[in-house]
């Protein structure tokens, strides 16, 4: 690569991010062998079909229209450093508005799997920190799974569905470490997968504590979630499974974990999200069913009837006191749950007799709830 003559340039181990100014951006719509030569690249990136030269001609004319911003909406190309191979590009699709942007990004199929839409994505929010953007937003289809899990690696966080659309979005001014990726080996693995199996699971924690859920059967404590479910968001089913197991709804915030563990022949992608709790499942016929077992509890019969009226929910302090005060035992635990087969409690996440539970403990390290 000839870096004398790029401008603005983003690096990173193995990338080199240049962007299209209005003198090269003409050079490659006229002559992409004397653009290839000139700057030391080989064009690797996605196709050049007759919408993408549609686009990069209008860009073209964009950028001679607004040379003072060009940096917010011109396309970044994404070069391989260790053979100067373009095989993408990046952007921002618009100047922001009140700190707020959107990102775009694409890459040639045959360097997927390798990390590099990650490292190059991480690098552009940066970037745009630096430059003032506040918040960054982002489109997926459904079905794009490589997409989002890009997205939720750089700390993204799932917005809504919108039409044919999944809308993510981070806010700059929060930690965006990366997300932790952990493979593990049964001893019974095949050595090949022709199965992959999702799931999810919640974290949500007090003062410390956990909120698990005990299976009675196998006599197990569990962290909710469970499996997804047709065309769900691995965010959608973590607030699915964690109400059906705790009777507590969440809202999800960033990924910070993928677990892939392989068994025989099955992969099994479980992802963790640190979660905030909302409010209670049909909070108000368990706050019915509550106060015939409670007795003349004066207090708790004032937050039964907040639940009831609609004006409390989990984040009220009094409602989690009374919940893990055991006040009732058992027996309240589970109908405040809205249980038959479960139980849950906040218990003491490092202790060992639910760290050796779970095999995202045993590869936590101590470190794995040490989250903002």
């Amino acid at each position: 690569m000839h870096f004398e003559k790029m401008t603005d340039l983003i690096e990173t181990d193995r990338l080199v991010l240049f962007p299209y100014t209005q003198e090269n951006l003409h050079l490659f719509n006229t002559d992409l062998p004397a653009f290839e030569e000139t700057y030391g690249v080989v064009y690797r990136g996605e196709e050049l079909d007759y919408l993408l030269k549609g686009f990069l001609i209008k860009l073209e004319q964009e950028i001679a229209d607004d040379p003072d911003h060009y940096l917010f909406f011109t396309e970044f190309l994404i070069v391989l450093r260790e053979n100067s191979h373009i095989i993408g590009s990046i952007d921002y699709k618009y100047v922001p508005k009140d700190g707020v942007t959107e990102v775009g990004y694409g890459l040639n199929p045959a360097y997927t799997g390798r990390g590099y839409m990650t490292e190059a994505l991480e690098a552009f929010l940066q970037f745009g920190k630096a430059q003032g953007i506040e918040t960054v937003r982002a489109d997926t289809l459904p079905d794009n799974i490589k997409s989002q899990n890009v997205l939720r690696r750089c700390g993204f966080t799932f917005l809504r569905r919108e039409e044919k659309f999944l809308w993510w979005e981070i806010d700059l001014g929060t930690d965006c470490s990366r997300i932790k990726n952990v493979e593990y080996l049964g001893d019974n693995y095949s050595g090949f997968t022709d199965r992959v199996r999702r799931a999810s699971r919640g974290i949500l924690l007090r003062d410390g504590n956990i909120l698990l859920s005990h299976e009675t059967n196998p006599g197990q404590w569990m962290i909710p979630g469970g499996g997804i479910e047709g065309d769900e968001t691995p965010e959608e089913c973590c607030v699915r499974e964690f109400a059906e197991e705790t009777g507590v709804l969440v809202k999800p915030g960033r990924c910070f974990l993928i677990l892939s563990e392989f068994y025989e022949n099955v992969k099994y992608v479980s992802y963790y999200y640190l979660c905030s709790a909302v409010g209670l499942r049909n909070a108000e016929e368990l706050a019915g069913k509550i106060k015939d077992e409670i007795g003349e509890d004066a207090r708790l019969h004032a937050i039964l009837d907040r639940i009831r009226d609609g004006k409390a929910n989990l984040t009220d302090s009094e409602l989690y006191a009374a919940i893990t005060a055991r006040i009732t035992a058992q027996q309240m635990r589970r109908n405040v749950l809205s249980l038959d087969k479960r139980e849950a409690a906040f218990v003491d996440s490092t202790r060992e007799r639910y760290t050796d539970t779970f095999t995202v403990f045993t590869f936590a390290n101590g470190d794995l709830f040490a989250l903002p």
